[in-house]
């Protein structure tokens, strides 16, 4: 998903999450676009990867998701967004601003 504006392009992959999907499901989620992340055809393609938003439907939610990007390597952390349906459009237009789960656990 590409959004911009006269100075500003951003682009990320988006995860609507409706709480359906077990952790397990969401750590291979995540498996996946690292092992996309690897393999550079993105980077070749726009030069650059998108940032990976997952808006969810709660906070509740949100923190779960968190949890399990808590599980790998801080190193990736950059590469993925966790947010809440409130704060879905900020994210997606490039916005930095962090909600209470995120700036709690760190920036995700």
């Amino acid at each position: 998903m590409a959004v911009g504006g006269e100075e500003l392009e951003t682009f990320s992959f988006l995860e609507l999450d409706r709480s359906t999907e077990s952790l397990p499901t969401i750590r291979r989620k995540l498996d996946t676009y690292l092992a996309y992340w690897r393999s550079g055809l993105e980077q070749q393609r726009l030069s650059l990867f998108p940032r990976v938003v997952f808006i969810t439907p709660d906070s509740r939610r949100q923190a779960a998701i968190v949890g399990v990007l808590g599980q790998l390597e801080p190193t990736f952390w950059p590469l993925f967004q966790v947010v809440t349906i409130r704060h879905g459009l900020t994210a997606l237009a490039g916005g930095e601003e962090l909600t209470d789960s995120t700036a709690e656990q760190g920036h995700y």
